[in-house]
């Protein structure tokens, strides 16, 4: 898996480049500090990740990605909090707040991992076939898979697929978000941002700007965030 890292501050490349030498699924193809020179390897080397900073002196990381032929899984590198929601636009697989933690970075690099591996592999691709009151089946080129919606905790779109997040694994599907939200019941599942899709039964906590499920922090986008509370909090809000 060939990466590169875009970041006009010397040390943060540096930074990334120390902790992701000793990972063998990724090899790294260079680190800029220039947009023209990460673009230039970008033309002449298959790139499948990409670490890459928001604000810097020459180019806007989001212009950046909006020149790419091809768009490669990105993890965002940045100090600055603010454009997180815009990132999910771009189907970022994450958002890193500066200074690096080592736990969140190898956290990211080994979810983008997982889902480079899951793209590539023939057999997931999986398509919506048959829909019941209770369950889900997928299918691959080999076999029918069946997953139980209860165990749906949320579903998050990227790029032309959508990764299915079970209690057990994820799962990688060939489809957009809106065809998978329109094919589970509104009741359970709702759409809190452009990107996600949670089950409403998964919810541990929910605050303005993010909702819990487990271990994993979910985007809360303005425009769903008033449906979404009125759902989840319908009979089972406890007054005081």
């Amino acid at each position: 898996m060939n990466y590169i890292i875009l970041d006009d501050e010397p040390l943060a490349r540096k930074g990334i480049e120390l902790e992701l030498n000793n990972i063998p699924d990724l090899h790294h193809k260079g680190s800029f500090a220039a947009a023209t020179d990460a673009m230039a390897c970008c033309n002449n080397t298959r790139i499948d990740l990409l670490f890459l900073d928001i604000e810097m002196p020459d180019c806007n990381g989001f212009e950046f990605l909006d020149t790419l032929p091809r768009s490669p899984i990105v993890i965002f590198t940045t100090a600055y909090p603010q454009y997180a929601v815009e990132s999910y636009n771009y189907h970022a697989i994450d958002y890193l707040l500066k200074p690096l933690k080592k736990t969140r970075l190898l956290k990211a690099v080994q979810k983008a991992i997982h889902y480079h591996q899951l793209l590539y592999t023939p057999a997931s691709h999986y398509d919506i076939s048959q829909l019941s009151a209770d369950y889900i089946v997928i299918r691959t080129e080999r076999k029918y898979r069946r997953i139980m919606l209860a165990d749906i905790c949320f579903i998050e779109g990227l790029k032309d697929y959508v990764m299915i997040h079970t209690t057990t694994q994820p799962l990688l599907a060939s489809m957009n978000i809106k065809t998978i939200c329109n094919s589970l019941p509104p009741a359970h599942f709702a759409r809190v941002s452009k990107s996600y899709l949670v089950n409403l039964r998964h919810i541990d906590a929910m605050d303005h700007e993010l909702i819990y499920i487990n271990t994993n922090e979910i985007p809360l986008s303005a425009t769903y965030r008033e449906e979404i509370l009125e759902k989840w909090l319908n009979g089972h809000f406890v007054k005081r």
